[in-house]
């Protein structure tokens, strides 16, 4: 078996920190929304948001 040690590109790991940065705000704006939120139509939606972007 033949074993290869591919490693990322620069590119690829700046593309994998911007995921990762955004992700994290998102997390940290719908917990944001959640608490101060006025209109409870809209709830379950920012719940599943919140849920994908744990």
């Amino acid at each position: 078996m033949v074993k290869h040690n591919v490693r990322l590109s620069s590119p690829e790991i700046g593309g994998l920190w911007g995921v990762y940065i955004q992700e994290t705000m998102s997390v940290c704006l719908l917990n944001y929304f959640l608490h101060h939120l006025k209109d409870n139509e809209i709830e379950p939606i920012l719940q599943k948001s919140l849920y994908i972007s744990h």
